[in-house]
């Protein structure tokens, strides 16, 4: 009975091997599980470096030049009208524009005959027979502007106010140079008197 005992114990280890046999050849089979495939490692992608612009160059501001002092403008020359104007507004007139016009063209003549020489015969007596041109002698002689004014209220004399421009002795320009010439009505005519002369100025 104990040959039989024995016998059964180790048929049932023997048991117990091909069953724990089987089972690791099972597991060695099919019990192993798949390698899971592992996602290839993916190389990491270097972001492209942005594209920085070009800096801004900054361009210097260019220097303003200081502005030159130039002083007042200049004024502008008064007009021959103008200074016609502003003789008329001088004084009041008190001879009529007829014989006015008529005295001041005398008294120019006068004046120019006075600073040129040109004419001098025709009032031979103003100028004391003195028919040559005188010492200092103005060109390009030009009346701009005149005014016949009775003096005092007389109707025998009158005063011509002229203004004047000319290329002097020295050839210097002369503008708006002022002078005054006295007629007197004598024998019939209007004539030069030395009680006021030229004077034009130097």
């Amino acid at each position: 009975m104990s040959r039989q005992r024995t016998s059964w114990v180790r048929g049932l280890i023997l048991l117990l091997a091909a069953a724990a046999l089987a089972a690791l050849g099972f597991f060695l089979l099919f019990g192993r599980p798949d390698p899971v495939s592992q996602p290839a490692e993916s190389t990491p992608t270097t972001p492209a470096p942005l594209i920085s612009p070009p800096p801004t160059t900054v361009l210097p501001t260019p220097e303003q030049p200081e502005p030159i002092e130039t002083g007042p403008e200049p004024i502008e020359p008064p007009t021959d009208k103008e200074l016609q104007r502003l003789l008329d507004q001088s004084s009041p007139a008190n001879l009529s524009p007829d014989q006015e016009k008529a005295l001041v063209a005398l008294g120019s003549r006068v004046l120019i005959a006075d600073l040129t020489g040109k004419g001098r015969a025709e009032f031979a007596d103003y100028f004391r027979g003195e028919t040559g041109p005188p010492r200092a002698v103005h060109t390009n002689v030009r009346i701009r502007a005149g005014i016949a004014r009775a003096v005092s209220e007389r109707s025998d004399q009158v005063d011509v106010t002229l203004i004047w421009s000319s290329r002097g002795p020295k050839g210097e320009l002369l503008e708006e140079e002022r002078s005054t010439i006295r007629l007197a009505y004598a024998n019939g005519r209007w004539v030069p008197v030395n009680d006021v002369g030229p004077n034009p100025s130097p």
